[in-house]
C-alpha cells in the first residue's frame, strides 16, 4: 500500500542538488515535483556557482508550491567553500578531493 502522506521523522532527510541557473527550465519542474510528492520530510540544499545564479534560483524556488513546508536553502560556491573549509579543516584528504577535478566536486 502506498500512503500519500509525509512520514513524520524527527530528522528530515538531507537532499543536496548542485545546479546552475541555466538548468532552471527543467530543474524547476523537478524541485516542484519533489516538494509535492516526496513521502518523507526533507531538508533541501541547493548549491550553485555565483551570487547571480543564487538569486535567480531563489526567485524560482521561492514561488513553487511547497505544501508540506519542506525547508530549503541555497549556497553559492564561495559560501560552500567557506563552510567546507571550516567543516573539513582537519580532514586533509577531503580538502584535496574538493580541490580536484570539477567533476569530482
Amino acid at each position: 500500500m502506498i500512503q500519500n502522506q509525509i512520514e513524520s521523522s524527527p530528522t528530515p532527510r538531507k537532499v543536496f542538488t548542485i545546479l546552475s541557473s541555466r538548468a532552471l527550465p527543467y530543474a524547476e519542474k523537478g524541485i516542484s515535483s519533489l516538494f509535492k510528492n516526496v513521502l518523507e520530510s526533507i531538508d533541501l540544499t541547493l548549491i550553485t556557482d555565483t551570487e547571480e545564479d543564487k538569486k535567480a534560483i531563489y526567485e524560482t524556488v521561492s514561488h513553487l508550491e511547497n505544501p508540506n513546508l519542506h525547508p530549503w536553502q541555497i549556497f553559492n560556491q564561495a559560501e560552500a567553500d567557506e563552510r567546507a573549509e571550516e567543516q573539513f579543516k582537519q580532514y586533509t584528504n577531503i580538502k584535496l578531493f574538493r580541490q580536484g577535478h570539477p567533476c569530482w566536486r
